[in-house]
């Protein structure tokens, strides 16, 4: 899970608070001070400037606890996996790993001409994997045509030298060169 700078921020802010708040309360239960002393100083403090700046800090401090509770860490689904079960025998298990996989689907892919890069992603899905491809094409190439062929060969090729089921190849094009004058 990767946080996000905002989120790393009320992290920090969130724990510094809770770290002050912990220490006056270790100072209350140790008998540093009470909580007459801090009553009265909040008292003596109590201009109109004092009570909003109070009541600011209160409302971001419940923002910060509500944001915090709330956001829930999705997973990444294409993070990066280690290892493919391709199956289980009496000998023991079959396993490949994704850089041999992600190897071979680009080998797969180096068969189809018209591709000028490409970055490949495994995903784990359920007994078999999913292979999202990201291309640059190269210039005059009919997208169709070219992402039919890419997802039938890697699927063809993939399965039959991993013996592993690829469920789907899916093609984004992120780029088509220009062409040439």
């Amino acid at each position: 899970m990767k946080m996000n700078l905002f989120d790393r921020i009320l992290l920090t802010l969130s724990a510094l608070v809770w770290l002050a708040a912990s220490v006056a309360l270790i100072g209350v239960g140790i008998g540093y001070f009470s909580f007459d002393v801090l009553a009265r100083w909040f008292a003596e403090n109590a201009s109109l400037t004092f009570s909003a700046a109070v009541v600011v800090v209160g409302l971001v401090g419940v923002f910060v606890s509500l944001k915090l509770l709330f956001s829930h860490p999705t997973a990444d689904r294409t993070q990066e996996i280690t290892e493919v079960l391709v199956k289980d025998t009496a000998n023991g298990a079959i396993r490949i790993s994704a850089s041999a996989l992600t190897a071979l689907a680009r080998r797969g892919a180096a068969k189809v001409e018209g591709i000028r890069e490409m970055r490949c992603m495994i995903t784990p899905e359920h007994g078999s994997v999913a292979i999202m491809f990201l291309v640059t094409l190269m210039p005059e190439v009919v997208v169709p045509e070219l992402t039919e062929k890419l997802q039938a060969e890697v699927k063809q090729y993939v399965q039959e030298h991993a013996g592993i089921s690829v469920q789907s190849v899916r093609v984004r094009v992120e780029e088509t060169l220009p062409a040439l004058r």
